[in-house]
């Protein structure tokens, strides 16, 4: 989303952009906040980063597979700076790497966010809006959420329709492990629906992404609430 963001500053349509525009810290606290499954996080601004690397280091040490991410705060994001992340099993030595490649200077408009991470079998977008939801799965959700896969399974609820959720939701899937694919992605968005709500439904409203660990587990990784998800 923030090279989307980027390229419609520089083209002019800022409005646009700042309709898109979130601040990641915030969308991983408010995550935090809401209960839903998730992975641990740790963020800091970057200056206090090289001026002290235990924190990190102590939560590498504890995880081992991690996500590391360069992220603007909004004067970066303003001057068409853009996120960057590496994952995998990453040393602290890598990772300051990573962060050193990426800013070369201007350090106090970046922060770092590390999270866990865990190899994963699909990844999955949910939009839940006023009058609709939509949801989409693939293998990658780096792929997915970037249209660079064609979703594996997809739904739409129309929330403006009467009867059950189930009658009011419209699926798409292809391929021979379709069933598999729609059953995981159903699963992950229960996640975000209210106990009880089988009419309306009742869900939370925004913008979800998430994995399917590889042990069958669901872990979201974004939640944002920018008014153009809610529609």
């Amino acid at each position: 989303m923030s090279h989307w963001e980027a390229a419609m500053r520089k083209a002019g349509f800022v409005d646009r952009a700042d309709g898109l525009h979130s601040e990641k810290l915030k969308d991983m606290l408010r995550l935090r906040e809401s209960g839903l499954p998730q992975f641990a996080f740790l963020d800091i601004p970057y200056t206090d980063f090289l001026r002290d690397s235990s924190l990190v280091g102590d939560f590498i040490r504890r995880y081992g597979g991690i996500c590391v991410r360069a992220l603007p705060n909004n004067e970066g994001a303003k001057r068409g700076f853009t996120r960057a992340y590496k994952m995998g099993y990453l040393s602290l030595e890598e990772c300051s790497r990573f962060l050193h490649d990426k800013i070369v200077n201007n350090r106090e408009l970046w922060d770092i966010s590390l999270t866990e991470w865990a190899p994963n079998k699909a990844g999955f977008v949910i939009i839940s809006g006023e009058r609709h939801v939509l949801g989409e799965i693939g293998r990658s959700l780096e792929d997915l959420s970037h249209g660079k896969e064609e979703p594996l399974a997809r739904f739409t609820i129309d929330c403006s329709l009467v009867g059950h959720v189930i009658d009011k939701t419209i699926w798409e899937a292809k391929g021979r492990h379709k069933s598999h694919y729609q059953k995981l992605l159903w699963n992950a968005f229960q996640y975000i629906c209210i106990p009880g709500g089988n009419f309306d439904p009742y869900c939370l409203r925004g913008y979800f992404e998430g994995a399917v660990i590889q042990d069958g587990r669901v872990k979201f990784l974004d939640y944002k609430v920018n008014e153009i998800y809610l529609q």
